[in-house]
């Protein structure tokens, strides 16, 4: 997703910030698109994990070196498996492991 890191403007209920190609489609919205629609039917056979509430915003790496990176979750092409890392890579290399167990739940 791509984000404008000069101007963030973060989702009134899960407060991540809105990809700008949303705000582009829908400039007033003011929640993302999994906030908008999570009253809708969810397939439940498929599950996404969400950034672990004390890393969501902003990359901690970045924040030292007063960048603009923020946590998002990757998934590794060889073995598919989900990790934490900032989404200005190769940029910003922060990455994290701690929450594998998390992020990877059958």
């Amino acid at each position: 997703m791509i984000f404008d890191t000069e101007k963030n403007i973060f989702c009134e209920i899960c407060e991540l910030p809105l990809p700008y190609p949303r705000l582009a489609a829908m400039p007033d919205t003011r929640r993302c698109t999994k906030c908008e629609y999570s009253n809708e039917k969810v397939n439940n056979d498929v599950k996404f994990s969400d950034v672990p509430i004390g890393l969501r915003g902003n990359c901690p790496s970045c924040q030292k070196k007063r960048e603009k990176g923020i946590v998002v979750i990757y998934q590794n092409s060889n073995n598919k498996s989900f990790f934490l890392g900032c989404f200005i890579f190769p940029k910003c290399m922060w990455s994290i492991n701690k929450y594998w167990d998390e992020l990877n739940e059958s």
